[in-house]
């Protein structure tokens, strides 16, 4: 959290996506969609957030804004006063005129009073930076989370409970190979399409519950998430998209995607049937154990095997100046796992 100290009290800005609320969360994801859309601005989206975040909406009483009013009246009752008890009442009026005349502070404008508000709202809201990031010198919305924001969806009166996928100096998740592997096809084919019916499917895939991976994508389990609202089965789909990017921008991790490292995720190939079928072969496992297995340690698994694999071919003679295209991989990459 930033705090900021106001003359009367001190706000609390969220500064991560980790800070907020769940309501907070969800009301973030669909001021983001109306960016999205082209309905709101960048400034826009901020005055909103800081307003939902605060509660921060200065005064608009002109005694809080203009203190020196109050001052002006007391001056002014006092040499009325004044000019009762030493003055003639013929002379009353005309000195209070004149006196009136040359006291009176300049008033400000309705127009002045609003663009004071609106400054100190922007001022503010500028230190809301969390929810973009810079890429290719444009902002971009922010898909990286540390952890899952939505633990748990509400089915009817049932809470189901999703998988976690917690980002740290170990990274830890239950999200399985095949998990992943189909919520990544499905969130390819929702960029492409935007076909609300697939974040259902998203949705049975990383909200199992109690049942197999199996029975989630092979029944009419996502059908339940119907009556759930866009806005969760959406902030699901960014969640998603933020463990995407977190694989193919990791240092390592990249070289198992097919595509350059900053690309949409609907351009990105995974390829993973070919991976598990090529690693189950070279003694890591069988099919079903390597669909299983956690993500991370199946794509730890792949790296190894690749590694192998360059290995193996430097061995037999093979320059490494003809590996690029024997494995569709870059000299740099290459480089980087010998």
């Amino acid at each position: 959290m930033i705090q900021v100290k106001l003359k009367n009290r001190t706000l609390q800005i969220p500064n991560s996506w980790e800070s907020l609320s769940r309501e907070q969360f969800l009301y973030t994801i669909q001021v983001l969609i109306c960016h999205i859309q082209g309905q709101l601005t960048k400034l826009d989206v901020r005055m909103l957030l800081l307003m939902k975040y605060t509660g921060y909406q200065p005064s608009r009483k002109l005694v809080r804004l203009w203190p020196s009013k109050c001052i002006y009246y007391s001056r002014m009752q006092f040499a009325a006063f004044r000019y009762r008890i030493f003055y003639k009442k013929s002379c009353y009026k005309s000195l209070m005129r004149s006196w009136i005349r040359y006291n009176r502070p300049e008033p400000e404008t309705e127009t002045q009073l609003r663009d004071n508000i609106n400054h100190n709202l922007i001022i503010l809201s500028e230190r809301i930076s969390f929810p973009w990031r810079q890429e290719n010198d444009q902002a971009v919305i922010n898909t990286t989370m540390l952890r899952n924001p939505i633990p748990f969806i509400r089915i009817c009166t049932k809470k189901v409970y999703g998988l976690y996928f917690n980002i740290g100096i170990i990274t830890q998740t239950n999200i399985s190979a095949c998990q992943f592997a189909d919520a990544f096809d499905i969130s390819r084919a929702f960029a492409q399409s935007k076909d609300v019916r697939l974040l259902n499917h998203l949705c049975a895939i990383l909200y199992p519950g109690n049942y197999s991976h199996e029975y989630a994508v092979n029944s009419n389990y996502h059908e339940r998430f119907t009556g759930v609202p866009y806005i969760v089965r959406y902030a699901v789909y960014i969640w998603f998209t933020g463990i995407t990017s977190y694989f193919v921008n990791h240092p390592v991790y990249s070289v198992l995607f097919s595509g350059q490292v900053n690309d949409n995720p609907e351009r990105i190939n995974l390829g993973l049937s070919e991976s598990i079928l090529q690693l189950s072969l070279t003694g890591f496992g069988s099919i079903d154990e390597m669909s299983n297995q956690n993500v991370i340690t199946f794509f730890d698994a792949q790296v190894k095997s690749l590694k192998k694999t360059i290995s193996d071919a430097l061995g037999k003679g093979i320059k490494k100046e003809e590996l690029p295209l024997l494995l569709n991989l870059s000299i740099s990459k290459i480089d980087s796992l010998c």
